[in-house]
């Protein structure tokens, strides 16, 4: 995603001085909440560079209630196979594309809508 491989990140980490983690991924998850995440999505974001950082630099410890607690889904549409089916089977080449790649990546609503044609062009 940046372009750069574990031992970078690693070295760029202890190369700088006074960078705390924890609230550099608070201040990351509060941004996903201002462009419109939710909250599962905007802590679920958080788990990876929780880890890096907890295996490769230092323990990431987060303070209580900086990052919300995971909620029950609400208001959401979860599309059963036969719904997809259906859809399938009735788009264009291109709608088939489309949600194919969608079902694929598993990625949530928001997050697919922001995918960009460069994101897929390299794997061509």
């Amino acid at each position: 995603m940046l372009g750069k491989t574990d031992s970078e990140l690693v070295t760029e980490y202890i190369a700088s001085t006074g960078v705390n983690a924890s609230v550099l991924l608070v201040q990351y998850y509060q941004e996903r909440l201002k462009i419109g995440y939710s909250i599962n999505s905007s802590r679920s974001d958080t788990v990876a560079p929780r880890s890096f950082f907890s295996s490769q630099c230092q323990e990431v410890k987060i303070p209580r209630g900086k990052i919300a607690e995971a909620q029950i889904a609400e208001n959401e549409h979860s599309f059963t196979q036969d719904e997809l089916k259906k859809m399938f089977h009735y788009g264009d080449v291109k709608q088939k594309a489309i949600l194919s790649t969608a079902v694929s990546l598993g990625w949530s609503s928001i997050d697919f809508l922001s995918l960009e044609v460069g994101f897929i062009e390299h794997f061509r």
